[in-house]
This record gives structure tokens, C-alpha cells and sequence, in this order.
């Protein structure tokens, strides 16, 4: 069975503790070091649901929602997926703060340095870590998009795009564990990061980057057109092949899914899956330019429309959306399917305006920096 591009330290040896990757309370919590964590601790729950709706039911098995290279599901064929080597060294810290930061350095007196949610480095001593959970391996990393001071676009009973994203990423981690996948969220709480210290993540576990969550904003752009095909956009990293496969895998089941719901859906000519360039030549979506590996950024659906936002925000539409992308990473981790939806845009290079907000740093309170700031501290173009 094929794995998804050699990425990842996956040697075929048994997983770790089941659920969505391999936990462990970290070593301040116990005084012990970084590097001594073991992974037999009980997983704590990182995700409180606080969405209306969100006690979803059961992720849909995982057999269920496999498309078939003709299109239909196929019951049958859901990917075997190669389980991670775990060598027990923490690479990224899952804080009870509600956000995962990357392990720079141990230090020899108990205290971390990590990369904080804001880009900046960080000293964390064993009172500020008590309760985190360690990470030393993932097939995945899962970044709810939005959060903090960005809510996203509003939806239904006020729900934001960042509560939205939370609960699909809570339910995400869920359905890919099902599979034998497993991720780690850059965010379990609503608070700010920094783009730059979502794909830190990724980068620390060697780990491919799905930002799931993002939802077309503006249903009466000029080009928007209303009808039974859904609208999803899934962007991929420009110029990387293993991205291009992931996004087209992950396109072909979501959008089944969400044609089984029943329409109608808003879409545009960006519809499909697809990549664009800045004035700078780079990906026009920034945690894709940012990116060194396969990454992907899913638009699901119009969150600007009241209509269909309501339909995303019931616990059947929140699982089932959950459901398919996970089955369509798991095809990619354990198959060779190509996906489907490519889309060639026309090759027009544009410049977005950025959306700059200040970035709060949850850390603050907690440790002073370990050195100096990065200008993401500042200000910081959300994903």
C-alpha cells in the first residue's frame, strides 16, 4: 500500500493511543523531561463543545462515504493507512490554553521554549505546561480556520465561521482516527494564531496542513450562481503534486456528501479544486505560500447565505462534512486515487487586500519571551 509521498516518520510499527494521534502529559506536569514523556497517559478531551448543534452524532462509518473513481460509493474500499513510528519525543505541546505550539528547546531547568500562537518564542516553566499534552508524531495536522479577534463571517444564530471551523475540526480528528489517522488541531478554544504558527506546526511533525472551515463569504458576487452542485473550493499548494491529489480527494468526497444533503448551493467560477498566484508569485492563500509540504485550504460552503449556513450548522451536516474529508485523506494516505474537480483557473495574478488584525497573545500572562518578537506579534495576515 502506497503512503502519501514519504512524508512522516511511519515505519509500519504499531499506533499509538487510539483517538486522532499519540498523547502523552508532558513532562512538567510530572517533573520529568520533555523527552521522557511516555505515551500510556489517558488522552484528556481537547475539544469542550460550545457550538448550538454540535452534539453531532457518530461519525458515519468509515467504509461509507468512499467514492469510487466512477463517482459512486463504494462501501468496500476504504484505505488501509500506515500507522506512525513514535519515538516519544515531543515536538509540539497541545496547551490547556486551547492552543498546539512547536517544542524549540528543553532547557535545563525544567521549562520549555516554544513557538507561541503569535510567532514569537516563548518560556513556558512546568506551572504553565501543567495539564498540556505532548505530540511526537501525526499523519495530519487539522487548523480550524478563524478564531480570537477573527470570527469570520457571521452566521445563523450568530455562530462565526471560527466556531463553525472549531466544531468541524473537533469532529474531523474524530472521523480521521476512525480511519487509523492521526492529527493534531492547531486550536482547540477560540482564541488568536497567527498564520505563520499554524503551519509551525505542521512543519515541527514533518505533517501534511489541512485548514479546514473556510466558507465562501459573498453568495451575490457577480459570478454566483445558485443550483444543485455544491460550490466547494478546495485550494492546493501551487506547484506540489502530493497538495494537488490531496485537495482532489478531498474535493470529490465533500462534495458528494453535500450534494446527498440537498441543495440548492451557492457557487462560483473559483468552484472546483484550484490554486492562484499573487502579485509576489506566490499562493495567493497564505498558509499554502507559508507551507514546505502537501497543504490544502477547503472552502466548504456559503456561510454568507442564511439559508444554506443552516443547513451547515446542524450536527447531521457538521459530521457528515467531517466524515468526507476524512475519508477523502485517508484515500490519500492509503491509495493511489487521483481525486477529481481539478480546475485550471485562468492565469490571472492577483493581489488580495490582507485582512491585518492585531494577534493576542493567550501566552502573555502566562511566561515572559524567551527572545526577541517576531512581527507577527503585531499584526498578521489570517489565513
Amino acid at each position: 500500500m502506497t503512503g502519501a509521498d514519504g512524508r512522516g516518520r511511519r515505519r509500519g510499527r504499531r499506533a499509538g493511543p487510539a483517538l486522532a494521534f499519540a498523547l502523552a502529559a508532558i513532562a512538567a506536569a510530572c517533573g520529568t523531561g520533555v523527552d521522557e514523556v511516555s505515551l500510556d497517559e489517558p488522552v484528556p478531551t481537547l475539544f469542550p463543545s460550545t457550538v448550538p448543534g454540535g452534539e453531532a452524532e457518530a461519525p458515519v462509518d468509515p467504509g461509507s462515504t468512499v467514492v469510487s473513481p466512477d463517482g459512486g460509493l463504494d462501501e468496500d474500499s476504504a484505505p488501509v493507512v500506515a500507522p506512525l513510528d513514535h519515538d516519544g519525543r515531543a515536538r509540539v505541546l497541545l496547551l490547556p490554553a486551547g492552543v498546539t505550539v512547536p517544542v524549540l528547546a528543553a532547557l535545563d531547568d525544567g521549562s520549555v521554549e516554544v513557538r507561541g500562537p503569535c510567532g514569537n518564542r516563548v518560556r513556558l516553566d512546568a506551572t504553565a505546561t501543567a495539564g498540556a499534552v505532548s505530540v511526537d508524531a501525526a499523519h495530519l495536522v487539522v487548523d480550524p480556520a478563524h478564531g480570537g479577534a477573527d470570527p469570520g463571517v457571521v452566521g445563523p444564530d450568530g455562530i462565526g465561521e471560527a466556531d463553525q471551523n472549531l466544531e468541524l475540526a473537533r469532529l474531523l480528528v474524530d472521523a480521521l482516527a476512525a480511519r487509523g489517522v492521526e492529527a493534531v488541531p492547531t486550536r482547540t478554544a477560540d482564541v488568536d494564531l497567527a498564520v505563520e504558527a499554524r503551519v509551525a506546526v505542521a512543519a515541527a511533525l514533518d505533517a501534511p496542513l489541512v485548514v479546514i472551515g473556510h466558507h465562501t463569504a459573498d453568495p451575490g458576487a457577480p459570478d454566483a450562481v445558485r443550483g444543485p452542485d455544491p460550490g466547494v473550493e478546495v485550494w492546493y499548494r501551487t506547484g506540489d503534486a502530493a497538495s494537488r491529489r490531496l485537495g482532489g480527494l478531498v474535493h470529490e468526497e465533500l462534495a458528494a456528501a453535500l450534494a446527498a444533503l440537498g441543495g440548492p448551493w451557492w457557487h462560483d467560477d473559483e468552484a472546483g479544486v484550484v490554486h492562484r498566484l499573487n502579485q509576489r508569485a506566490e499562493d495567493l492563500r497564505r498558509p499554502l505560500a507559508l507551507a514546505d509540504g502537501p497543504a490544502v485550504v477547503v472552502e466548504v460552503a456559503a456561510w454568507g447565505d442564511a439559508d444554506e449556513a443552516r443547513r451547515l450548522a446542524t450536527g447531521e451536516a457538521r459530521a457528515r462534512i467531517a466524515d468526507a474529508v476524512a475519508a477523502g485523506v485517508a484515500r490519500w494516505l492509503g491509495s493511489d486515487d487521483p481525486g477529481s474537480g481539478y480546475r485550471d483557473l485562468q492565469p490571472e495574478v492577483v493581489e488580495a487586500p490582507a485582512l491585518v488584525t492585531p494577534c493576542v497573545d493567550v501566552l502573555a500572562g502566562l511566561a515572559a519571551p524567551a527572545g526577541a518578537p517576531s512581527d507577527a506579534n503585531d499584526g498578521t495576515d489570517r489565513p
